[in-house]
């Protein structure tokens, strides 16, 4: 899980090594960006496990689709094959993948938010449950809800730009 993650980045980078900074945000530009490294690095690697193996199945079976035997047939070499034919063919199945996954990594940026003490939307939110502010927490919730509607209609217009055979 990302807290775990992100708790195991801070003992070897933070604490162990010294190289970044355990928690906060920072006053300068220079520390903000140090401060934003370990938190952007655990939302990251949570993330591209599930979309790496997306991209690799998509792509196995691209490889071994009838488009790319065809064009083996052609005569084109293996990489025009592979960066014209699977490579596009792929990309389409895990752009949806990652929009589908925007709401789990927005819940999961509130958790690392919390981790590494960031004060963000998910702190904002966190504190607003607590206190019992509920205008707070409903006025989180549809700016969170209205940017994953607004985050997976951009992944349908950019699907629909990377596979001319889907229509919107």
């Amino acid at each position: 899980p990302p807290f775990w993650l992100g708790l195991m980045l801070i003992i070897l980078f933070s604490v162990t090594l010294g190289m970044f900074p355990v928690s906060g945000y920072g006053e300068t530009l220079e520390e903000k960006i140090a401060h934003l490294v370990l938190p952007s690095v655990t939302i990251a690697l949570s993330l591209s496990t599930v979309l790496t193996r997306s991209l690799r199945a998509a792509m196995v079976e691209g490889l071994r689709s009838d488009v790319a035997t065809a064009a083996r047939a052609r005569g084109m070499p293996e990489r025009v094959v592979f960066w014209r034919h699977v490579v596009p063919n792929s990309m389409v199945p895990t752009i949806n993948l990652l929009a589908i996954n925007i709401g789990w990594l927005i819940g999961g940026t509130v958790v690392i938010e919390s981790v590494f003490a960031i004060p963000g939307i998910g702190q904002l939110l966190v504190r607003a449950i607590f206190s019992r502010d509920y205008m707070v927490v409903q006025g989180v919730a549809m700016m969170l809800a209205c940017a994953t509607v607004l985050i997976n209609l951009i992944a349908d217009i950019v699907t629909v730009a990377a596979d001319p055979r889907v229509k919107l």
